[in-house]
């Protein structure tokens, strides 16, 4: 299956319905509009190719960059590559959830990590915390640095009610997560959770509401679930 076929197969696939959705959530690249399960079947028929699965990681059709993430081998891609994909949209599915996720699985998935936490740029801070909430829910703890945490949820503390609207959806999870998955700050994490209470982000005309990181990390402990890692 070449590129071309690829892209012919996801219009197919496609539904107005869909497309109306994602642009509701944000997409501003090119749609197809494909459902997330019809992606996963797809995925499946598509041999491995690096060069095919990098053309749709850095093309303008947001579906085709959202099935890359089922095919690509992330440390393919160069770190210039990946910052033009986050260079070239604002949508939040691709900012909080593609690339965050191929870069967590990055042999330099640290380094990556803090050049952008290190950066002004608020786009790059969404895309970092989100990288930072996946590391955490994953990999073991001896792999991070304590001090490096507690420094970021003090940080998220006092600057997040004025950061960006994504950015501060971005800390909001991470904070949990450094609530629900790294011990030794659990407690730290859920002080300061509720001390901010509930983050304001504008969600646009959906439905989707942001978490109240207090609830969620009782919620967690209620189900027995704190501490426990998954694959990325």
């Amino acid at each position: 299956m070449i590129y071309s076929e690829i892209v012919e197969e996801l219009n197919n696939l496609g539904t107005e319905q869909n497309k109306k959705i994602f642009k509701r959530h944000g997409a501003d690249l090119e749609i197809s509009g494909v459902s997330i399960s019809n992606l996963k079947l797809l995925a499946k028929k598509i041999p491995k190719n690096d060069s095919i699965s990098k053309e749709l990681f850095l093309s303008n059709n947001t579906d085709a960059v959202y099935l890359s993430i089922y095919l690509i081998n992330p440390n393919i891609l160069t770190v210039s590559e990946i910052e033009s994909v986050i260079q070239k949209t604002t949508y939040y599915v691709i900012l909080e959830n593609v690339i965050p996720l191929l870069a967590a699985k990055r042999n330099d998935n640290f380094d990556l990590l803090h050049k952008w936490l290190n950066l002004t740029d608020q786009k790059y801070l969404q895309v970092a915390y989100s990288m930072y909430s996946y590391m955490l829910g994953s990999l073991d703890n001896n792999n991070f640095k304590r001090e490096h945490i507690r420094f970021h949820i003090n940080y998220i503390k006092d600057n997040i009610n004025k950061s960006a609207n994504r950015t501060k959806y971005a800390m909001n999870n991470f904070l949990i997560q450094v609530g629900i998955n790294y011990e030794p700050l659990y407690s730290e994490a859920y002080d300061i959770s509720k001390l901010i209470g509930r983050v304001k982000v504008d969600m646009g005309e959906t439905s989707c509401k942001v978490p109240l990181a207090q609830e969620y990390i009782d919620k967690t402990i209620k189900m027995g679930k704190q501490g426990i890692k998954r694959k990325l």
